[in-house]
């Protein structure tokens, strides 16, 4: 790493005024002790000193017992801290000559002058790998119209968008409209991705020509120097009115970008497949979920079970992490998969970490998502709808929460409304896992359409998944095909040797109707297998 010029004490300290007196600092008086005291530590040759338990007694008035190792307290303050500090400079000390941080893995403050390109070029570099979250910092969006007025508009879509993407916690937004951007508005942009602290940087433009409306909007890695995701936006204004329109539209960017199997999390997938560290964060552990959802294979339930756990440990405030973790728990009893002996039953234990979740961040959408799925487990069907309302309301745009919902509703017997939630999702995200197709393919299945639910199936790629091979010797079986009908039986059998005891067991976990359950059980038995009755 390149050397960095050190500025003298007193450079320091009139740093430390500079940032005391921002916004962010005036409206947080323990943050302001708790970097004051660092600062001043390490200013005085202390930097020995500066450990959690010392910082909890003198920052947090705490007692001498104080346990960092059980009372995360000075953790999650420090990260308020370094996202606080990384705000400051991004907006209010943007020019600033000297840079205080507290880089994570340590509280022990680093000073620097800013005008060290290389080497300060190095440090944000070294910060933007320390998040836990992908940081996504959303520009002011350009006015190339010719009347000054469109920039009201330019302002609004950057507003929304910035309001549609706090909706999802994986990710820490910055916001750019902190800052009134000159005349020469490109170039400020331009040096605005290179500069701020965040992995992704959104920007684009508004171009307003009489009664056309023309938006241009792209995603930027700046670890990568790529460019992620590009989007035109083309409407008349005569047919839709501006609000609309930029609700629409900052709707279309936030669920792109963001949603679960968007364009971040693919990115952050793709990364983690290709094997490219071992030393993963709570965040990366936390996207273990993501790929067990996309297979449902049994290895990917014990990798994620394992990742999130040890997501949690790592960061005991990752409330997302909670929730998987919860549904991962949940799904353990749901899905008949890597079942351990434990002293409590597993569906108690998803409530009890749902619950933690939830206490964490009472507006996560996950969490109160995995609320629900531990009373729906719990045969708590009306209580489960009610989370399921909520959760959707916290974050409507997250089409894996209401892709899981539709399916939990049409397979408990709501098939008209689960069937639309799922049609939604898939809408919402092109880019889906292969389960969303499961319910609408049950649903043709109990209608008698069993050509149209083979079709559906054609769409699930999922080999190691039990239910894909269960529903497959159903509609099968009810085709008359019966060798095809037989060697899905044979793979269902190897992926799951007791179905023919417990497939009864398994269907009414779902809370299916007695009617649907008997002929999907009559399929099977024609097939071959030698159902319990």
């Amino acid at each position: 790493m390149a050397t960095l010029i050190k500025p003298n004490e007193a450079e320091v300290k009139a740093q430390l005024d500079c940032i005391l007196q921002g916004e962010e600092f005036a409206r947080s008086p323990k943050i302001t002790h708790f970097l004051k005291h660092v600062v001043t530590e390490t200013l005085e040759g202390k930097k020995q000193y500066i450990k959690a338990h010392t910082i909890a007694i003198n920052v947090f008035q705490k007692d001498k017992n104080f346990d960092p190792q059980t009372d995360p307290l000075v953790r999650v303050n420090a990260v308020r801290l370094r996202r606080m500090l990384r705000h400051y400079y991004s907006f209010e000390g943007k020019n600033d000559e000297v840079v205080i941080d507290v880089v994570k893995g340590s509280y022990v403050p680093r000073f620097y002058f800013q005008n060290e390109s290389h080497a300060a070029s190095e440090e944000i570099t070294d910060l933007v790998k320390g998040h836990s979250f992908p940081t996504i910092a959303v520009l002011s969006f350009r006015n190339l119209s010719e009347k000054l007025s469109d920039s009201n508009f330019a302002d609004g879509v950057t507003h929304e968008i910035v309001s549609q993407l706090t909706k999802f916690k994986e990710l820490v937004v910055i916001a750019r409209s902190a800052i009134n951007l000159s005349e020469d508005r490109q170039a400020n942009t331009q040096q605005l991705k290179k500069i701020i602290d965040a992995r992704y940087v959104l920007s684009g433009s508004v171009r307003i020509d009489e009664d056309n409306l023309r938006i241009n909007v792209e995603l930027d890695d700046r670890v990568s120097h790529s460019n992620v995701w590009t989007h035109s936006y083309n409407e008349k204004l005569s047919v839709k009115g501006m609000l609309e329109i930029q609700d629409e539209i900052a709707m279309h960017v936030a669920t792109t970008i963001a949603q679960p199997y968007g364009v971040i999390i693919r990115k952050e997938l793709a990364h983690l497949n290709r094997g490219l560290t071992d030393n993963f964060t709570a965040y990366e552990l936390f996207l273990s979920y993501f790929q067990f959802i996309s297979t449902f294979s049994p290895i990917d339930h014990f990798r994620a079970r394992e990742a999130l756990e040890e997501s949690v440990r790592m960061d005991p405030q990752f409330s997302d992490a909670w929730a998987a973790l919860a549904i991962i728990y949940a799904q353990e009893y749901q899905l008949s998969m890597n079942q351990i002996e434990r002293d409590v039953d597993v569906r108690e234990l998803a409530n009890q970490t749902a619950r933690r979740a939830l206490k964490i961040d009472p507006n996560n959408s996950r969490s109160r998502f995995a609320i629900a799925i531990a009373k729906l487990i719990n045969g708590e069907i009306e209580g489960s709808k009610e989370d399921i309302a909520q959760a959707l309301g916290l974050n409507p745009n997250n089409s894996l929460i209401l892709a899981q919902s539709g399916l939990f509703l049409a397979l408990s017997g709501r098939w008209e409304k689960g069937i639309e939630m799922l049609e939604h999702a898939k809408v919402m995200n092109p880019a889906h896992p292969d389960f969303y197709y499961f319910p609408i393919a049950f649903n043709f299945y109990r209608q008698g359409l069993f050509n149209e639910a083979l079709r559906e199936m054609n769409n699930i790629h999922m080999p190691e998944y039990f239910w894909t091979h269960f529903l497959l010797t159903a509609i099968y079986s009810a085709l008359g095909e019966t060798k095809l009908a037989e060697k899905s039986a044979h793979q269902l059998q190897r992926l799951y040797p007791d179905i023919e005891e417990k497939a009864r067991f398994e269907l009414k976990k779902w809370n299916m109707q007695s009617e649907f359950i008997e002929k999907l059980l009559n399929d099977l038995t024609q097939a071959g297998l030698k159902i319990a009755w």
